[in-house]
């Protein structure tokens, strides 16, 4: 224990979100799902088309088989399956899944796996692993929660992640903005994507007990709700699918338009929206819903940063591009 020199930066603590359900705290998502594999002992796993590439890549190199499935309109699996010692991931699109539909669904399935890293404040549900990814919701460099039965098994085999060294764009942001340090948050990127399965650092973790956490989740909610309204006559959507239940906290407002100019023309303006998964354009099995979202999806910030005014300014930067 060192005592004097010079002062570090003065967090607050004990206002971790998920302190309570006994979490394992570790590096990533995909290393989320790994672990959660290893917690039901599978060595195959069902996972959708419609995901990240980084999610099938780290579970191939640890020798998992993977298999896919599609997704309907309504976001959830269109497959049935019935094996014992195959797991199934379950994505919480946009974080916008009702509670309800995912607690049929781990009631009739087995070994389930529900990707929360789009839905941070969902609650786990019994019988079922959650994984979430802090970092898509909050000013961390990395950082994952695995909740369910007995979640820590494991931890004292991996390794503990370190995080500073790459984490100063966090704190570059403040002072110069995103784009001139845009390349500094790439190389948190890319010290991720070398990583192997870890053990949360002590600077995210450190993070994460001085977060406010309701009041973030309820900026998130408004801007959701007046992204929904300025929205709801141009997305592609079903409305079904938009519908925010009252507990939901999104990740984004999904907005679907066919217009693939959209998005150039927005970062023209300094709109920044990126496209999610765009490697599946080039694979052939993907449903034309999937290529769809692929091809179209807007993901609209409503974080925190943020509020009515620049959603309007989005909002109208689009309607002036479609007309």
């Amino acid at each position: 224990m060192e005592i004097g020199g010079y002062r570090e930066l003065d967090l607050r603590t004990g206002l971790e979100y998920y302190a309570k359900e006994q979490p394992a705290r570790l590096n990533m998502g995909r290393s989320g799902i790994y672990h959660a594999l290893r917690c039901l002992n599978c060595k195959r796993v069902l996972i959708p088309y419609y995901q990240c590439e980084t999610v099938r890549n780290f579970l191939f190199k640890k020798g998992i088989e993977v298999q896919y499935y599609h997704i309907g309109e309504n976001l959830l699996p269109t497959c049935v399956y019935s094996e014992d010692r195959i797991a199934i991931v379950l994505v919480n699109y946009f974080g916008l899944i009702p509670q309800s539909e995912l607690e049929r669904f781990v009631k009739h399935n087995r070994n389930v796996i529900i990707d929360n890293t789009q839905g941070f404040y969902q609650a786990n549900i019994h019988g079922a692993y959650s994984v979430y990814s802090p970092r898509k919701f909050f000013g961390v460099a990395d950082g994952c929660y695995v909740i369910g039965t007995e979640a820590e098994r494991f931890l004292e085999e991996y390794e503990q992640d370190y995080s500073a060294e790459t984490a100063t764009f966090l704190l570059q942001r403040i002072e110069t903005g995103g784009n001139a340090n845009y390349a500094q948050y790439q190389k948190s990127e890319q010290r991720l994507e070398r990583s192997d399965i870890r053990r949360m650092s002590k600077l995210t973790y450190a993070l994460l007990d001085n977060i406010d956490y309701e009041s973030i989740k309820a900026i998130r909610q408004k801007n959701y709700d007046y992204a929904a309204q300025r929205f709801a006559m141009i997305n592609e959507l079903p409305p079904t699918v938009l519908k925010r239940e009252v507990n939901q906290v999104p990740m984004v407002y999904p907005l679907v338009i066919s217009d693939d100019k959209l998005r150039y023309y927005l970062k023209d303006n300094n709109i920044f929206v990126g496209q999610w998964w765009k490697y599946l354009l080039d694979n052939q099995e993907i449903t034309t819903f999937e290529r769809k979202l692929s091809r179209y999806l807007l993901p609209i910030q409503i974080d925190q940063r943020y509020g009515k005014e620049e959603i309007d300014r989005e909002a109208d930067m689009i309607f002036q591009a479609l007309a």
